[in-house]
């Protein structure tokens, strides 16, 4: 099962891999101690992700129970497909939410056993940065995909809601 779309191996790919490999660079530039641990970047990350996933659940909830027809129209413009067939608002924001949901959670134990382990990764990586960021780039990258599905989403519902109400204010004013 995978959606298709002109413009998502940019947002799912391209995107997150330059990001978390600026990010690892950083990261390998100011030392990568700062990572793991108590209070540093992987578990901040863990954190904000604990607070985004009850958002992505709620979401998918309300997504998936919304009474408006308009929802279960095709999209417009280039709709995203699924085996080829269109989708509708409803169907991409209910994959969406739960690609979000589902991710989010497998990084979230990812957090937690990167930071269980912390004191056996940092001594492996101490005098081993090619090591760090091999391990630490595809954790960032999944972090950044998350994101930026994120704000695909956060987009998506923004733009079509105020199409919406312009259509609703323009069928009152007709």
């Amino acid at each position: 099962m995978k959606i298709s779309h002109e413009n998502k191996f940019i947002i799912d790919i391209i995107i997150p891999l330059f990001i978390s490999m600026m990010t690892c660079f950083i990261l390998y530039e100011m030392s990568f101690s700062h990572i793991i641990g108590d209070g540093k970047i992987i578990d901040k990350i863990s954190s904000l992700l604990g607070i985004l996933i009850g958002f992505f659940i709620a979401s998918l909830a309300a997504v998936s129970t919304f009474d408006r027809p308009e929802m279960d129209h095709y999209m417009k413009g280039t709709p995203p497909t699924l085996n080829k067939k269109p989708l509708t608002s409803r169907q991409f924001l209910c994959y969406l939410f739960g690609y979000l949901s589902f991710i989010t959670i497998i990084t979230i134990l990812t957090s937690d056993l990167i930071n269980v382990f912390s004191g056996a990764l940092i001594i492996i990586t101490k005098n081993n940065s090619l090591l760090a960021f091999v391990i630490f780039m595809p954790y960032f990258f999944v972090v950044t995909n998350i994101l930026m599905t994120l704000f695909l989403g956060l987009s998506f519902l923004t733009d079509d809601i105020h199409k919406r109400e312009n259509t609703i204010i323009n069928k009152v004013l007709k």
